[in-house]
C-alpha cells in the first residue's frame, strides 16, 4: 500500500461520515418542524420523529442530547427564512409589511412563545453563549436596514426588536390559549377575550413603531 495510503482512506471515510450526518440532522429537523405544524410543543413526540427518519430514539440522543436541542435548531432555521422578509420590510419601516414577515412565519412565532420559558431551559451556558450569537448574526441584516432608515445605534436597533418579539410572545399566548379556555370564551359575554393573534400583533407593532419613530 502506497505511504499515505490509510490516511487518505481515513480522512475520506471521515468525509463520508459527516456528509451522513449533515443529511440525518436534516432529516430529523424536518420531521420535527413537520410534526410542530400540526401539534404543541409537548405534544411533539420523539419516539415519532425518529421513526420518520428510520431510527430509533436512542439513536435520536446521539444527534440531539435532548428535545429541546431539536427545535433550537428549527427556530433557527425559521428565524434565517424570516430574516430576508423583515429586513425589507425595515426599508423603509411599514408596520403592515413587518407584521406579515412575521405572520407568514407560524413556527417562528410558535417557536418563540416558548423560547425562554421552555426551549432554553436545559442549556448549558456555553450551548447559550453560542446560541444568542447565531441570533444576533442573524438579524443583523434587519440591524443594519434600522440604522439606516431610522438613524438608530445598532444597540438600540436590537433592543426595539426584543420588545417587538416580546409582544408577540404576549399576543401568541393570549390569542391561544388552553383548550379549556377556548371552550369557557364560547359563553356568552366571554367572546371578548378571545382575541386574533394577527390583529393583536399588528397593533402592538403599530404603535412600538410610531413611538420609535416619534
Amino acid at each position: 500500500m502506497p505511504a499515505g495510503a490509510c490516511f487518505k482512506m481515513t480522512k475520506l471515510k471521515r468525509a463520508r461520515s459527516e456528509d451522513g450526518k449533515k443529511l440525518r440532522v436534516d432529516a430529523i429537523l424536518k420531521a420535527a418542524e413537520k410534526m410542530l405544524a400540526h401539534h404543541r410543543f409537548e405534544d411533539c413526540n420523539l419516539n415519532e420523529i425518529a421513526k420518520q427518519v428510520g431510527i430509533t430514539k436512542p439513536a435520536l440522543y446521539r444527534y440531539f442530547r435532548v428535545k429541546e436541542l431539536i427545535f433550537l435548531e428549527v427556530y433557527k432555521r425559521e428565524l434565517a427564512l424570516l430574516v430576508p422578509g423583515l429586513a425589507a420590510a425595515f426599508a423603509p419601516p411599514d408596520a403592515d409589511k413587518i407584521t406579515d414577515a412575521l405572520i407568514c412565519q407560524p413556527l417562528f412565532c410558535k417557536l418563540s412563545s416558548i423560547l425562554t420559558t421552555v426551549l432554553e431551559q436545559p442549556l448549558t451556558v456555553e450551548e447559550a453563549v453560542l446560541f444568542k450569537q447565531s441570533v444576533g448574526f442573524a438579524l443583523q441584516p434587519v440591524v443594519i436596514e434600522m440604522v439606516v432608515a431610522l438613524g438608530l445605534a445598532p444597540d438600540k436597533a436590537v433592543g426595539w426588536l426584543m420588545h417587538m418579539f416580546a409582544g408577540l410572545v404576549g399576543c401568541w399566548h393570549v390569542a391561544n390559549p388552553s383548550n379549556i379556555m377556548a371552550e369557557a370564551y364560547k359563553a356568552p359575554g366571554l367572546e371578548v377575550f378571545q382575541m386574533d393573534f394577527d390583529e393583536s400583533l399588528r397593533n402592538h407593532i403599530t404603535m412600538l413603531l410610531a413611538g420609535l419613530k416619534s
